[in-house]
This record gives C-alpha cells, structure tokens and sequence, in this order.
C-alpha cells in the first residue's frame, strides 16, 4: 500500500533542530567524534565504534565488514518477521550518515509515514504507536520504539520478542539513521547515544549518496 508521504513533509517543516551544545559523556561512557561524518556521541566505554564508509557500528567487540543490503519494503517487513537471526557479533547500535534534510533521508529509507493522524513508523508487523518527536545537538526528527520479531538458536522464533528503535535525525543540511536490531537492553544504550549525538559542521561524507535526491523528493513527497 502507497504510504502518504506528503502530510509528513508538512509536518517535518514544523521541527526546529536546537542549538548544538558540547556533550559530557560522564562515568563509564567515552565520546566518539568524527569530523569527516560531521557527527560526535557519547557511547558505553565497553563498547567500541567501528566505521565503515558511512556506516558506523556500535560493537561489543571489532568484526568483519557488515554486509550492506538494500531492502525493500516487502523484505524489510520480512526482516521484522522473524528472519533475521541475532548474533552475538551484530551491532547494538547502527548509524548511517547521509546528505539531505529529513525528507532525504526517509524517502531513501522509507522508515516513517503519515498515517490516522500521526507519523508512525511503517515497519514491523504490528501497527505501532505515534512516532516522537526528538530535538539534541542541533537537529531534530523523529524516533520510534517498535515491536519486532527475533529468532536466536537456543529459544527460537519470538513473534513479539524484539524491541527496535528507529530514529531519522537532520540539521536541514545533513542527516543520520540510527537503528538497534531487537535487544531491549540495546534500545536503553541508543536511547542514550540518540541524546548525546551532535552534527559537527561541513562534513565531508564519503559518500556522494544525496545527488540526485531533489528530484526523488518532488515525486516522492510532493505527488
């Protein structure tokens, strides 16, 4: 089904990102700063971040490169569904910076949409509850908590045993996707990182993903 895109356009106008402050990260969490990104977050010092391209992953420990999958809406319900298998070496929380306002970013990713008078994210399985608005360190967007499905080989399928959060952000200029893949507990760390996440100035993505983005959002966005 064709999600209304365009209410939530008009709503994004009324989000104000607030002015970027210098974060404390406090006992047992390390800050993270990459200048190249254009971001900086503060995470638990027993975690460590590892990069790549635009991807940065938040890790109990180093891994090999993350496989990059586009996924379409059909399998990306499939992913909520039960199909992805949990490992410990996945990441507890995944950021992916890009160029463009938050419309960019969520025609590209296509996370949240207008829909019984609310924006919710249109992921998962189960209808879920409005999405919330956030302002930190200069952007603003919209994140939500969802209802997700997991499979692990020791307890198996769980229908509703996941807890995702979803989280679009952007100064007007650049923007960021942060996910967490089902663990409740990662949900509490990301909720933290999102709080402490600052968009540095120019930055220099690696990336040129945004190009030809304003003729997209026209189609998209606008009818």
């Amino acid at each position: 089904m064709q999600k209304p895109y365009k209410p939530l356009a008009i709503l994004f106008g009324m989000l104000l990102p607030i002015s970027a402050q210098a974060s404390d990260c406090g006992t047992r969490w390390n800050s993270y700063r990459n200048t190249e990104l254009g971001v900086a977050f503060c995470h638990p010092n027993k975690l460590v971040v590892q990069t790549e391209g635009q991807d940065i992953y938040v890790l109990t420990r180093r891994s090999g490169a993350h496989a990059k999958t586009i996924l379409s809406q059909k399998n990306r319900d499939l992913l909520f569904n039960g199909k992805r298998i949990l490992d410990p070496n996945d990441y507890v929380v995944h950021i992916k910076m890009g160029r463009g306002d938050f419309i960019a970013a969520n025609s590209q990713e296509k996370i949240f949409f207008y829909d019984k008078g609310a924006v919710r994210a249109g992921i998962g399985r189960f209808d879920n509850l409005p999405a919330k608005i956030v302002r930190f360190g200069g952007w603003s967007g919209y994140q939500s908590e969802i209802i997700c499905s997991t499979s692990d080989p020791i307890t198996g399928f769980h229908a509703a045993g996941g807890q995702c959060l979803w989280v679009i952000g952007s100064d007007g200029q650049h923007n960021f996707v942060l996910d967490t893949l089902g663990d409740p507990s990662d949900v509490t760390t990301a909720l933290k990182i999102v709080e402490s996440l600052r968009m540095l100035q120019a930055p220099v993505l690696i990336e040129k993903a945004h190009g030809r983005m304003s003729t997209c959002l026209s189609v998209m966005f606008m009818g």
